[in-house]
């Protein structure tokens, strides 16, 4: 609590006075966030679980505001962060909780209309966080505050302009359904007519977006301070020695793109992996293995802990990301990179990734390239030795540089666009409204 007679900083309606940090002070910045760090329940939960970690490895004071909105493992982030984490009761909308709601977007949906998939963008925000979070800041004093998701974006109300305030953007959420859509599938959580999303992400003072071209996006549509900050993931001691067992490992939540792009890999690569190198092994983490296909030397491995999943990635010879749709960054591909496991995924799957190029890398379309990559991982010890150090030579390299972004974000210095690496993966094209429907189909 402030002493008598001094400011407090950021609390609406309050007088706006600007309190330097000194030494006998941290700087602090505080998370808010719709989505667990644990369990790691997918992308999004990594994603905010090492950006609290790279918050400190600045000089954050890190504290985690976790809206209930998604069940969490409670106990293991009070472990994970004793008092600096802050659980916050959700009140889900009658957007979600009305039937005749959900009737009429289904109705709509099967019409062919658009407004049946779209929401406006502060839907699902329960205002009753608002004073939650203004304790908070009348405890702590928050200099940062990042808001996960623009749905959520409203809380940043909460805090005056003394405050430097963020939104970390996860994904382009502007008519994010069409490319769902196109390909037949359910479209996924939330999407948002573009004008809207702009709007919202006006209420920071940084944007933070998950890949560059996301990043020029926004800037195109008028945002003056949008950075791309990647995945800074949690890096082994070395890239370690090449796992004797020729073990693949597939880590994903439970959505339709993972689990088409499961079902492609087990039923139309993997027996031509099995045919050549009989004692491979493919294990699958997450929600998604609960549709895995039954195939010899496929292990369904459900839900794991943080421990299991670090088990998996230090057996593994190589991580798979077999996906044909999606938008946003494929984490779990530099999460894998970070225990120096090489990757072979689709065009999709190595969306945001930039920069990283063969061995650590190698990209498939189709079975028999997928299945081919697979293989020489298996059988050349050498080959795999070489691309576990590139795999985990670009990670180290990609954590320093993001952390550099993120830090002067956080500090209010803006990043020019020629100081983070423009090019992408070739032949990987990005439209904002229908990103990946010319490669929503597997190839057959």
């Amino acid at each position: 609590m402030s002493g008598e007679g001094e400011e407090v900083p950021g609390i609406r309606g309050g007088h706006g006075l600007r309190t330097i940090a000194s030494p006998a002070r941290p700087r602090r910045a505080l998370i808010i966030s719709p989505t667990p760090v644990a369990p790691l329940l997918g992308g999004a939960s990594a994603r905010i679980k090492t950006l609290l970690d790279a918050l400190g490895t600045i000089g954050f004071e890190t504290h985690l505001a976790f809206i209930e909105r998604d069940r969490g493992d409670e106990p293991a982030m009070r472990t994970m962060l004793g008092e600096r984490f802050h659980p916050i009761p959700y009140q889900r909308q009658s957007c979600e909780t009305s039937l005749m709601a959900r009737l009429r977007r289904r109705l709509l949906q099967a019409l062919g209309m658009e407004s049946g998939w779209l929401w406006d963008v502060d839907d699902i925000y329960d205002p009753g966080v608002e004073e939650p979070l203004a304790k908070l800041h009348e405890r702590y004093r928050f200099d940062v505050v990042i808001v996960e998701y623009v749905f959520f974006s409203q809380a940043l109300s909460v805090f005056g302009p003394e405050v430097r305030k963020l939104i970390d953007m996860h994904d382009v959420f502007g008519y994010r359904h069409r490319t769902y859509v196109a390909a037949g599938q359910e479209s996924h959580w939330v999407s948002v007519r573009p004008p809207d999303e702009v709007r919202a992400l006006w209420r920071a003072d940084h944007v933070l977006a998950i890949q560059p071209e996301e990043a020029r996006l926004m800037r195109e549509s008028g945002l003056p301070n949008v950075d791309a900050v990647s995945h800074v993931v949690n890096l082994a001691s070395d890239p370690g020695a090449v796992p004797e067992t020729p073990m693949a490992v597939f880590v994903g939540a439970a959505n339709d793109s993972n689990a088409h792009g499961l079902q492609w890999f087990v039923t139309r690569v993997w027996p031509i992996v099995i045919a050549s190198c009989p004692e491979a092994r493919f294990h699958v983490a997450g929600a998604v293995s609960a549709g895995c296909p039954v195939a010899p030397g496929v292990r369904p491995e459900g839900r794991v802990s943080n421990e299991r999943l670090d088990e998996l990635y230090r057996s593994a010879r190589v991580a798979v990301n077999p996906v044909f749709t999606g938008s946003g960054q494929s984490i779990k591909v530099l999460e894998a990179m970070g225990y120096g496991v090489p990757v072979v995924a689709s065009t999709v799957g190595l969306r945001g990734i930039v920069g990283a190029s063969e061995p650590g890398i190698a990209r498939a379309d189709d079975p028999e390239a997928f299945a081919h990559a697979l293989i020489g991982l298996f059988g050349d010890r050498d080959h795999a030795a070489r691309a576990r150090e590139s795999a985990y030579a670009f990670a180290r390299a990609s954590n320093e540089e993001q952390l550099a972004v993120l830090e002067r974000a956080c500090y209010g210095r803006a990043v020019p666009e020629s100081a983070t690496r423009d090019s992408v993966l070739p032949d990987v094209a990005f439209d904002p409204l229908l990103a990946n429907v010319a490669r929503a189909t597997p190839t057959q």
